[in-house]
């Protein structure tokens, strides 16, 4: 069981659930779900260490609120979502510290096992902590 808490940013509650869901599946409890990126950065704190973060966002982009995270909050895992297939868009996106960059599509499910994985044994490597 991981309790340390676990954001999702989406304005998609759809896409919300589904994450939230696959998350439980693989033992993640404490996870909380904003619908805007505001919201979201006035409620997060340090001991957030994963986050998913839509791209496309009502109030703002999920470049401002990575940008955000990553300066306050340097060691969190922040992972991107989008339904926009651009490399270029991902790659910028890495450059400005997400971890890791998912396509909202059929295989999203399986990505984001992947990606916890590898934050998982990455985390254990650097000793930040047991994710």
């Amino acid at each position: 069981m991981k309790l340390y808490p676990v954001f999702i940013i989406d304005d998609d509650v759809f896409y919300q659930k589904m994450i939230s869901y696959r998350l439980q599946k693989l033992g993640y409890q404490n996870i909380i779900c904003f619908s805007s990126g505001q919201k979201a950065i006035n409620h997060y704190y340090d001991e957030t260490c994963i986050v998913f973060l839509d791209y496309d966002l009502g109030d703002m982009e999920g470049i401002q609120v990575l940008k955000n995270i990553k300066y306050r909050y340097p060691d969190t895992y922040v992972i991107m979502i989008s339904s926009r297939e651009s490399i270029k868009m991902a790659v910028s996106l890495i450059k400005e510290g997400a971890y890791d960059y998912i396509i909202k599509n059929d295989q999203s499910d399986k990505r984001i096992a992947e990606v916890l994985h590898e934050i998982q044994l990455d985390s254990q490597q650097h000793k930040v902590g047991s994710y």
